[in-house]
């Protein structure tokens, strides 16, 4: 075993004992969400698959069965075309702060968050990095833990980053 490998080994055997205080979900920042900072962008997210974004789905996936409005052949596509629909509202909760602001690509204006901007920006294909960061960030658990969020998240009326 070269020096590096035992190093961390010996790190590894150090750490802590896992526990189930270390993975427990910060119940609140899961539904209200976290700010975080994506393409110098700001964005207030819930975490992807919150009790919200769930309920959404399941409507959104009942009206279109009920309007036979589905792809059968592309199962896992329409799966993540429902779940990018229910999140203007339950996942994506607001965007924009003072200098990271999600800005009109023609003026260089502000725009400022509705769910229906929302559903602009998800629903145009140019802007399927973004979403995808967007979804990377609300589907990392971790983002979410007590610990990480715990008492340092801001009161919920703040506009400070979490």
């Amino acid at each position: 075993m070269d020096k590096m490998t035992e190093a961390t080994a010996t790190k590894e055997r150090e750490k802590k004992p896992a526990s189930l205080a270390s993975i427990r979900l910060d119940l609140d920042a899961e539904v209200k969400g976290t700010w975080t900072t994506i393409y110098g962008m700001a964005f207030k997210l819930a975490r992807l698959r919150n009790p919200n974004h769930e309920d959404a789905m399941r409507r959104i996936a009942l009206e279109r069965r009920e309007a036979r409005d589905f792809d059968t052949e592309d199962l896992l596509g329409l799966q993540l075309q429902i779940s990018r629909e229910a999140m203007p509202g339950t996942v994506i909760l607001d965007f924009g702060r003072p200098g990271e602001e999600v800005r009109d690509e023609e003026d260089g204006e502000p725009i400022p968050y509705s769910v229906e901007t929302c559903r602009e920006i998800i629903a145009d294909e140019r802007n399927r990095l973004l979403v995808e960061a967007i979804e990377q960030f609300a589907g990392r658990t971790k983002n979410y833990l007590e610990r990480v969020v715990g008492n340092s998240r801001p009161s919920p009326d703040s506009s400070d980053p979490a």
